[in-house]
């Protein structure tokens, strides 16, 4: 705890970070070297615990921090041969990581559109969770939760499941990366089934100012079904 690690002397937690980096528990020398370096400490000292924090953050793949760590050592030597090898070493890790999680989502998005497809909302919510749970680990990428095509996703799973209040934020989310007829008709079903007749007319109005047909153009069946549901409201 705070308080313990306050009572310790400097040497006791160098000491038990280094053991715990010998036996391979890079999580908790990291946790160790890290608030170490945070204290008032002679540049040298310093600079050799930015380094062993960087290197123990690398070796659990927190490449942003490991970065971090490293650039701050650099504030104080600048010319560090191995404060900045470590720096561009994390650096390109860290952009293989975000590349590796676009990747993943070009693959997560036809596997979730299957599920919702099949009306396997509980696997499609799952599978989406367990996403953007994983992703937020890297606090060096802005939060993909606001991927448009996942929330779209994720409110109409939520919809499936009759969770209306969170589906209509979900789709809201959406609607802020999306303008596409399909995403006012959810908002307008979910608007409904909460009973809340202006939001429904209001995403019903602009299904249909999206899929009004151009003159001499038969009406599409999305205008059709905002007409008559504006009709009905």
């Amino acid at each position: 705890t705070p308080t313990i690690v306050r009572q310790s002397t400097l040497s006791q937690l160098l000491a038990e970070a280094d053991q715990h980096f010998a036996e391979r528990r890079y999580a908790k020398a990291e946790k160790i070297y890290a608030e170490l370096a945070s204290r008032e400490t002679p540049a040298s000292m310093k600079i050799q615990l930015c380094y062993y924090a960087a290197v123990s953050a690398y070796l659990v793949g927190h490449f942003f921090e490991a970065q971090t760590f490293a650039e701050r050592g650099l504030m104080i030597d600048e010319k560090s041969a191995m404060l900045r090898g470590m720096a561009v070493l994390s650096h390109l890790q860290h952009k293989r990581s975000r590349d590796a999680k676009r990747l993943s989502l070009k693959t997560l998005l036809p596997q979730v559109r299957l599920s919702l497809k099949e009306g396997r909302f509980h696997d499609c919510l799952r599978s989406i969770d367990q996403y953007l749970e994983s992703s937020t680990k890297d606090k060096g990428e802005s939060p993909p939760a606001l991927d448009p095509l996942l929330m779209h996703a994720k409110g109409r799973a939520l919809l499936g499941l009759e969770r209306y209040g969170e589906a209509y934020q979900a789709l809201s989310l959406a609607s802020e990366g999306l303008n596409y007829p399909h995403i006012h008709l959810d908002l307008a079903v979910t608007a409904s089934a909460m009973h809340q007749s202006q939001r429904a007319l209001k995403h019903y109005q602009k299904l249909r100012d999206l899929t009004r047909p151009q003159e001499g153009q038969a009406s599409s069946h999305l205008f059709r079904q905002a007409e008559r549901a504006i009709e009905a409201l």
